[in-house]
């Protein structure tokens, strides 16, 4: 494909497991291609949740144009809904400056929002929405989490239990419809109102294993401890979104050990990354290549 010929609709999307070399691929691919990066991260949406984001530093993102980075506080919430809009208001943009958007981050349900569209669940309803709030307070999340694997278990499997935000969510959805959120489908196509080229990073276990390790590894050795205090001392707490996200609210388990904490998110980043690969899987477009090659075939489809 010839760039001159390139027309106003063009994005890239590139998907990978936690730690499969994603950010040094785009870094590599804005040495080739004019892109501008969209972050698909629930994480690195925040300010001051660097380390344990594994967030793109200073440098790397004076390179070329990163975007949804950095835009809420740690106090703050944000939804696919958001992003999706966020998303397709960026694509126009981005493609009017004659550049190519890049979407990748380690969010696959920001991602598979943006390819099939939202799902056409009811609003919210704040008296619902209240109650549900009061019971989680005195109940605690985890007997949340038990009712929805009860009510709607195809979708408690998909999602985590310390998923406040979705869990409580779901639970709102079946009071008011009294179906389940797995009832609300997708569409089952990815939606054709822009040239859409989905890339893959294909890993072996053992290999990306290693590579969650040293990433854990290199995250504690340069400070992420340090980052989560000063988040807990400035008002952080596990009810808030941010500090649900892997990295962070390991911090919040009693009773834990440094090297417990630290095992423990190696742990779920193991388990996270492999949710992450069941998704690529089930995109019917998606281009799989190794590490090594794919940065060529994305290339040779561009150049």
């Amino acid at each position: 494909m010839d760039l001159q010929t390139i027309n106003k609709n063009h994005v890239i999307v590139l998907l990978g497991a936690t730690a499969s070399g994603k950010s040094e691929i785009i870094q590599k691919l804005s040495d080739y291609l004019p892109i501008e990066l969209i972050s698909a991260d629930s994480v690195q949406i925040y300010r001051r949740l660097d380390i344990g984001s594994a967030k793109p530093s200073k440098e790397e993102m004076k390179k070329f144009p990163h975007h949804l980075i950095d835009i809420k506080q740690f106090d703050e919430v944000y939804s696919a809904g958001e992003f999706v809009s966020s998303a397709n208001a960026l694509v126009e943009q981005i493609n009017s400056r004659s550049n190519i958007p890049v979407i990748s981050g380690g969010t696959n349900f920001y991602i598979k929002n943006f390819l099939y569209g939202m799902s056409q669940t009811p609003p919210t309803d704040s008296s619902i929405r209240e109650k549900i709030q009061n019971e989680k307070e005195r109940l605690g999340l985890g007997e949340l989490y038990k009712r929805l694997q009860k009510a709607d278990p195809q979708y408690a499997d998909k999602i985590s239990e310390f998923d406040s935000q979705r869990i409580t969510r779901a639970l709102e959805i079946i009071e008011i419809t009294g179906k389940g959120v797995s009832s609300f489908a997708l569409p089952s196509v990815v939606r054709d109102d822009l040239e859409i080229h989905i890339y893959a990073i294909k890993t072996d276990n053992t290999v990306l294993k290693t590579r969650i390790i040293d990433r854990v590894d290199k995250m504690f050795s340069i400070g992420l401890e340090k980052e989560v205090s000063c988040l807990i001392n400035d008002g952080a707490n596990e009810g808030m979104q941010s500090m649900k996200a892997i990295g962070y609210r390991e911090f919040f388990i009693p009773e834990l050990s440094i090297d417990e904490i630290k095992e423990r998110i190696i742990s779920d980043t193991v388990h996270y990354a492999k949710r992450q690969r069941t998704f690529m899987r089930s995109i019917p477009m998606v281009v799989e290549r190794t590490h090594d090659e794919i940065l060529n075939t994305i290339l040779n489809d561009f150049t």
